[in-house]
């Protein structure tokens, strides 16, 4: 492979999920033994990605697209994780694929908002402050939950360009606040 990190293993005999699993576990086992460089110890870890033929492709091309799939999936979900590749797995990261993009076209456009929340003293009922909120609603995916949004925007990489644009708006919005 051109990366660096990533290499393919070709498994004959191994034909089911719960074989490749095995292997896998095999494998990170071996990779996390100690190794001894002289003057310290050092672990490996891996994250694996298993393509099973004829399930994943027929072919060696959407066999090795099929096993980067489960390998990001894995990556996806931290160190030392196996994911064998099925239909399900390639859905959901497509699902995710095509939410990230969602979300970056709704940063870019403006439209995710910010809700603002009071802070409420239980003692004499006065607002001590409020607490901003991200929101956002698709028009075609409908409302969309920051459990879900705000995590992939920490996975993906640009949970910084979201806080920004949100700090934004509650900033105009507490600027324009009636007093």
């Amino acid at each position: 492979r051109d990366d660096a990190d990533e290499f393919a293993i070709v498994l004959p005999l191994v034909f089911e999920s719960n074989g490749a699993e095995r292997v896998g576990h095999l494998i990170k086992d071996v990779l996390s033994a100690p190794y001894d460089l002289g003057d310290r110890n050092v672990r490996l870890s891996a994250s694996l990605g298993f393509a099973i033929h004829p399930f994943a492709g027929p072919d060696f091309d959407e066999l090795m697209k099929s096993a980067e799939t489960a390998l990001y999936r894995s990556k996806r979900r931290g160190r030392g994780q196996i994911t064998v590749y099925s239909s399900e797995i390639a859905q959901e990261m497509r699902r995710s694929t095509q939410l990230e993009q969602a979300l970056r076209n709704a940063i870019i456009t403006d439209a995710v908002d910010v809700h603002f929340q009071p802070i409420v003293s239980l003692i004499d009922g006065k607002t001590l402050g409020f607490e901003a909120l991200a929101r956002w609603n698709d028009p075609d995916m409908g409302f969309v939950s920051p459990a879900i949004f705000v995590p992939l925007a920490e996975e993906r990489g640009f949970i910084d360009t979201l806080s920004e644009t949100l700090l934004h708006k509650a900033a105009e919005a507490a600027l324009t606040w009636p007093r």
